[in-house]
């Protein structure tokens, strides 16, 4: 078989408020922590169980503004996107390997948006244009946080 595929699909919850920043060049981007939890039972004790994995989420500009804009804290939200990974040096010299999913779709599935911010339709968020450029064309020094 010929060609591949990079997609993911993850519902979770977030687990804090969206971090909305412009890059060094004026991209708008977005970054977001959402938790994915899997329940089962132990075979040998019988114990119930579970495992929560958060995920970094970014979205670049429509999707940097949807969710800004509509998510917040709490929300179940679908995100659909690829994953990539990028490296960077920490404070005391040592290279770290980052793992992120960038959103080309999120949905609002659950919100537990405060009083004050804006209601949505809970469909999907605009998806971002190919054309204009998106994380593919992005470097680590593009990205803020």
């Amino acid at each position: 078989m010929a060609g591949s595929l990079n997609k993911v699909h993850l519902i979770g919850r977030l687990g804090q408020e969206p971090d909305f920043r412009n890059t060094s060049t004026g991209r708008e981007v977005t970054k977001l922590r959402l938790a994915t939890t899997d329940y089962w039972t132990d075979n040998k004790s019988g114990e119930k169980r579970e495992k929560t994995v958060w995920h970094s989420i970014v979205c670049w500009a429509n999707q940097a503004r949807f969710a800004k804009r509509f998510l917040g804290k709490g929300d179940l939200v679908y995100v659909e996107g690829s994953i990539s990974s990028r490296q960077y040096e920490d404070q005391n010299g040592v290279t770290r390997r980052v793992y992120e999913i960038t959103a080309r779709n999120i949905q609002i599935l659950q919100s537990l948006r405060p009083a004050g911010r804006p209601q949505s339709d809970n469909g999907p968020a605009p998806q971002d244009d190919p054309e204009q450029g998106g994380a593919d064309d992005a470097t680590e020094e593009d990205i803020p946080f």
